[in-house]
């Protein structure tokens, strides 16, 4: 179920977004297919991504080509204001290649603003641009709840409720997407992603816009 800038009403026990934040988007994954109406897909096609059970699947197909499923910003853009973006998921099996869920400034290699990966030779980790400011120490296989909060120029990251990390910096996110970006064929981690929600915590034309104009935007 998706649903586009409304009032929280509850809050699961990990996050750490407080009453009276805007829930922006939120994707449950429910249903037998993604939604391309706010998700697309990229170079290496729909092959490896589904949907099954209130999760998103994410594999290389069967060439070793890692998809990557990245989230509309034309239909859904980031939040003008302060924002936390959170999202739920599980590594299956862990190769040598990583991938994960990534919110990058630009999109290229070095366009990390704020991302979550793993493979065998990197272990689970989160970066914040471009430094690592948690990892384990192991390949690690149990769900996690990953999170960002933007507040001014300081971005705080959070890992089942407990801060990670913070830096600072004046870039504003561009893209979202889970997977890899378009590579080479190889040996790729499978992972899925339970849930991926974006609240607005700040001050924004969309709090003050009536339902009907904000509706309107996502027509």
């Amino acid at each position: 179920m998706r649903w586009v800038v409304m009032i929280l009403l509850a809050i699961p026990a990990t996050s750490v977004a407080a009453w009276g934040d805007v829930l922006w988007f939120e994707d449950n994954f429910e249903g037998a297919d993604l939604d391309t109406t706010v998700w697309e897909v990229g170079a290496h096609g729909a092959s490896g991504i589904s949907v099954d059970g209130g999760w998103l699947y994410i594999e290389a197909d069967q060439d070793g080509n890692m998809p990557r499923v990245l989230l509309r910003t034309d239909v859904v853009p980031f939040p003008p204001g302060d924002f936390k973006i959170e999202f739920r998921s599980e590594y299956l099996v862990v190769h040598d290649w990583g991938c994960g869920g990534v919110v990058n400034h630009e999109d290229t290699p070095e366009g990390n603003w704020w991302g979550c990966w793993q493979g065998t030779t990197v272990r689970l980790r989160m970066q914040l641009l471009g430094q690592v400011v948690w990892q384990t120490p192991e390949v690690d296989v149990d769900p996690h709840v990953f999170a960002c909060v933007r507040e001014g120029q300081t971005l705080t990251a959070y890992v089942d409720g407990e801060q990670a990390g913070s830096s600072t910096t004046e870039l504003l996110p561009q893209l979202l997407y889970f997977g890899h970006r378009p590579y080479e064929s190889g040996s790729w981690t499978t992972f899925r992603v339970d849930y991926v929600r974006i609240w607005d915590l700040g001050p924004t034309a969309a709090k003050d816009s009536t339902w009907s104009s904000i509706k309107a935007l996502y027509r």
